[in-house]
């Protein structure tokens, strides 16, 4: 065959030289049998021969039998692509797990056990998908039009109100000029008429005392020639008529005080210029508020037609878009609970779930439907240090015999266990002790079960299921074979890295928690292999009864009696991400020029129902989910206790870092509580109706982030223990890679690090405020019914917008006040401090 195909190439090289319209142009591809400096243009490339043909050169694939399964494609220069970097073979298979094209020999080396099909194949799938995206974006181009028009519309309907705005307003205060105008005439009419009748009176007064005085002195001068006569009986005669003056020596009373007279009227109308600027002030605050409102509430009509964008945009952050309205709120504003941005309003569809280098899918992604029937992720679990060491692996072993020992596999004695207890219909605290204990030989003597022991024979009546339930529970715990066939990865410190897996998934690995099955956890020395990890078996939750352990105990079965029910059994799924950012992605805080973002504040309602649709934060311990399993109970382990499906993040995620946090999206909330801490209560199941997202999880994001532990108040006014809370809050608060902050939800929060870990209100608030600032997002704060730090916070808020502090000036603010503290011998009030800072500064 090659001699034949060596002889035709011969003869087609011979052939009279073509015209110059064949030959190769600049942009064109050369064919690369050609000889001489002029090349004609290629038509064809081989993906076999991994050579591109002109016209002429190209008949043998057409003509010769051996070149009839090579597979031909339009010229081009990229026939190296094609070729498998390690192995020079075609790429001809697709690998979903790892999202690429890689050839023959990469499906028996590196790719091993992955999911891979042809890459025909995959091309089909994602034509299919790519003419449904072409019919969105064909629909969605028809509704950015009509968008378009309407805005069009608004911004001339806009225009038009705004100019009546002016010339109403100029008209309204031009009249109100006027009016002053005409107040000023008056005030003056009045001084003058007072005026003039004052001087009238003073003009009477002066006149007749310059009479009288005429006449004094007339009087005195005849006195005087009196004094002078030596006649006796002249003078006497003369002193009886002088002694009786016809003129009154008592004056009348006269007050001359114009400044006093004038002084009380300059006084009143000072007054009634502070109270118009004061009243001026007031009523511009309305103004500018209701003037900004109506164009919020103008852009609100837009919402539903902005919310969507191109779904061709953002494919590398695995997701669609939608973004808030255009138009932003005044930076600063307080706002109310209802104008928060939530989701699902900011939300549109994903795209396809699937799997990557960063994000390991535990469930089918072919089979995510919303009646389909989630079906676990072929594959296989691996012993190391880098996965779960899950119970029913060949690896784990447990020694067994009293005379002599040997090793078999553990699963075989855990799986005899839980099948004997899953074919009762009841069973006592008794059955489930003695059969945990059968496979944790170790800790026979150790672990207790007297809080079980003592929740069960105390309970009510209305609530005595559960012994009933301990058998459903051994059921589900003993098919983890069949829900968990592929190796889970640990949430290592460093890495960022996502787990998606099933609620049904979820409940098997809670089930086999519940019966202490997982190898390798139970050792509290610090140096076992799992000391960085948060315990995972419930065999902690069991001993020590107190009041405390019968609220969880009724939490947790709750859980287990809904999931082991088919009628109630959820069917979503639900992500676990670590997320990390090095030292230098993080800010420089100092040179921020944010300023504060918007704000809800408020001493009524809760993080975890008014602050539905947002991003809820979870004041987290470093192990996650602190002492859930234990005696803890605030607010992360009221959290976990009411969506237990939180506590599976504990088999998998190590100790968190000073630049990590875990964002858990889709749990389900399954019961109610009141109290917290020694006054919680368990009230009873929970429905949670909030709807899913096209990977069926339910629009719920839990952010678990950690703060510092102060043993003494003082350690925290430091900057370095600041810029840390930064740090981490900055870390929880940032949008994925790639994502923008205006298409996410506002930040549900509160007293983050506060309480038992001796964190300041005040300064903890102004952290958080710093980094949603620094992450473009809004806050809502809950204060948990601290009406004086709600009204603190609310006007420190204000005034922080007022004198437009940005994020580096407020750190800068911070600093000097660390340094205040340390030098201080009594505590100085943070917002006091700003507060008389700021006013002193501004006077400069």
């Amino acid at each position: 065959m090659l001699a034949e195909v060596v002889e035709t190439m011969k003869k087609t090289g011979l052939q009279a030289a073509p015209p110059a319209l064949f030959y190769a142009g600049p942009g064109d591809v050369a064919c690369d049998f050609c000889t001489g400096t002029r090349k004609q243009k290629a038509l064809m490339s081989c993906l076999v021969c991994l050579v591109s043909y002109c016209e002429t050169h190209l008949q043998p694939h057409y003509e010769s039998p051996g070149f009839k399964k090579h597979t031909l494609v339009k010229a081009t220069t990229q026939l190296q692509e094609k070729i498998c970097s390690h192995h020079d073979k075609l790429l001809e298979v697709y690998c979903r797990t790892d999202q690429q094209c890689i050839c023959y020999q990469c499906v028996m080396d590196e790719h091993k056990g992955h999911d891979t099909v042809s890459a025909a194949a995959e091309r089909t799938e994602k034509q299919s998908q790519l003419g449904m995206s072409q019919q969105k974006v064909q629909q969605r181009v028809q509704e950015r039009e009509k968008v378009l028009k309407e805005l069009q519309q608004a911004v001339e309907s806009l225009k038009h109100s705004a100019k009546a705005a002016v010339d109403d307003s100029e008209s309204i205060f031009t009249e109100l000029i006027r009016s002053m105008e005409r107040r000023c005439s008056e005030v003056k009419e009045l001084i003058r008429t007072q005026e003039k009748a004052e001087v009238s009176r003073a003009e009477g007064l002066l006149e007749q005392l310059e009479q009288e005085i005429a006449k004094l002195r007339r009087r005195g001068d005849e006195l005087e020639q009196l004094s002078h006569t030596e006649d006796h009986i002249h003078f006497l005669q003369s002193d009886r008529s002088l002694s009786s003056p016809s003129v009154s020596l008592d004056l009348p009373s006269i007050v001359v005080c114009p400044l006093q007279c004038f002084g009380d009227v300059s006084k009143s109308v000072s007054e009634l210029r502070e109270k118009v600027e004061d009243l001026l002030k007031g009523e511009w605050t309305k103004i500018s508020t209701t003037g900004m409102a109506g164009r919020n509430n103008h852009s609100s009509q837009m919402k539903a037609a902005l919310q969507q964008d191109d779904p061709m945009e953002d494919k590398d952050r695995g997701q669609g878009v939608k973004r808030r309205p255009s138009s932003e709120f005044p930076v600063g504003n307080l706002v109310d609970i209802d104008d928060t941005p939530k989701v699902p309003k900011c939300y549109v569809e994903l795209e396809p779930l699937s799997f990557s280098r960063t994000h390991t899918v535990l469930i089918d992604v072919n089979e995510i439907h919303p009646k389909s029937t989630l079906k676990a992720q072929s594959g296989q679990h691996v012993w190391n240090r880098d996965f779960v060491k899950m119970p029913c692996s060949p690896e784990s072993l447990i020694k067994t015999g009293s005379v002599i020992s040997f090793e078999r596999g553990r699963w075989e004695v855990v799986f005899k266990q839980l099948d004997s207890l899953a074919k009762k219909t009841t069973a006592s605290v008794g059955d489930v002790e003695k059969a945990i204990k059968k496979y944790n030989p170790k800790y026979e003597n150790q672990w207790s079960f007297d809080a079980l022991h003592t929740f069960v024979q105390e309970a009510p009546k209305e609530e005595n299921y559960y012994t009933s339930v301990f058998p459903k529970i051994a059921e589900l715990a003993s098919r983890l074979p069949h829900h968990i066939k592929k190796a889970i990865p640990l949430l290592q410190r460093g890495q960022t890295h996502s787990i998606t897996l099933s609620q049904s998934q979820i409940a098997c690995l809670l089930a086999n928690a519940f019966y202490c099955t997982f190898p390798h956890r139970n050792s509290p020395n610090p140096r076992a292999e799992y000391n960085n990890y948060p315990t995972i078996n419930f065999n902690s939750l069991f001993g020590k009864w107190s009041e405390r352990k019968r609220e969880k105990l009724r939490a947790i079965l709750h859980y287990f009696h809904t999931v082991t029910d088919q009628a109630t059994r959820p069917s979503g799924l639900v992500t676990f991400e670590r997320r990390y950012i090095s030292d230098r992605d993080m800010p420089n805080w100092r040179s921020c020029k944010e300023t504060v973002p918007k704000l809800h504040v408020t001493s009524a309602g809760c993080i975890e129902e008014q602050g539905t649709g947002m991003l809820q934060v979870d004041f987290a311990c470093k192990m996650i989910g602190g002492g859930v399993l234990g005696s803890g109970l605030v607010q992360e382990e009221i959290l976990f206790l009411m969506n237990p499906e939180l506590i599976v993040s504990r088999l998998f995620t190590e100790r968190l870092g000073d630049n990590e946090c875990l964002f858990i999206t889709g749990s389900q909330q399954f019961s109610q509580y009141s109290g917290y801490s020694d006054s919680f209560k368990w009230k009873g199941p929970h429905r949670d109706n909030i709807e899913r997202d096209e990977w069926q999880r339910l629009h719920r994001q839990i952010v678990a982030m950690d703060a510092l532990h102060f043993r003494h108040q003082r350690e925290q006014y430091n900057m370095r223990q600041v810029t840390r809370e930064l740090n981490k809050a900055y870390c929880g608060f940032k949008a994925g890679d790639n994502t923008h902050p205006d298409l996410l939800p506002d930040i549900a929060t509160g007293n983050w690090g506060c309480g038992a870990f001796n964190g300041d209100p005040k300064l903890k608030a102004l952290i958080q405020l710093m980094a949603a600032a620094r992450a473009q997002r809004g806050v809502a704060f809950f204060t948990f019914k601290n009406f004086s730090l709600e009204r603190e916070l609310q006007n420190m808020h204000h005034l922080l917008v007022t004198h437009r502090t940005t994020v580096g000036k407020l750190y800068e603010l911070l600093d000097d006040y660390c340094a205040v503290i340390q030098l201080a011998h009594t505590h100085v009030d943070l917002f006091d401090w700003i507060r008389n800072t700021l006013k002193h500064r501004s006077q400069l």
